[in-house]
């Protein structure tokens, strides 16, 4: 049985030869940036990763993971995804706040404020209001 006959029987509740697997297919699936790193060191993979929604941290989960997990469902998304000024191209290094190094799209760009916090603004322009923040250790908010 292949990926798409084996979703498309659990969806219509019938049983398919195993469960499908799903890692990354979509933004609910998905896994974060920093976890997805450990994963990929654990395995002894290349451990790149490419942060492709910022407001989640969420990792690219790439082909070579899908092959090694035998995962069933891709992801279709969007160039930009939370904030239309984010367009997933020209990645650049980043680092976590724990220091874990990522690459992020060209144009993310944050303002550090005397906390830590993130300050994301809008279209990337420091002199425009923030249109979220993400706490030191934290997660993004609106």
């Amino acid at each position: 049985m292949n990926s798409r006959e084996r979703v498309l029987k659990a969806i219509n509740h019938e049983e398919p030869d195993r469960v499908p697997i799903d890692l990354g297919g979509s933004l609910v699936t998905g896994i974060m940036a920093g976890a997805l790193v450990k994963l990929r060191e654990h395995l002894g993979l290349d451990h790149t990763v490419k942060v492709y929604d910022i407001f989640q941290m969420l990792g690219e989960v790439t082909l070579d993971l899908v092959e090694r997990f035998d995962v069933d469902v891709l992801g279709v998304e969007p160039e930009a995804i939370t904030f239309p000024h984010l367009r997933n191209r020209d990645y650049k290094p980043w680092k976590l706040f724990d220091g874990t190094p990522v690459m992020m799209p060209g144009n993310f760009d944050v303002t550090v404020t005397g906390d830590g916090e993130w300050l994301l603004h809008e279209d990337g322009d420091p002199n425009k209001p923030p249109i979220a923040r993400m706490p030191k250790d934290g997660f993004y908010r609106k």
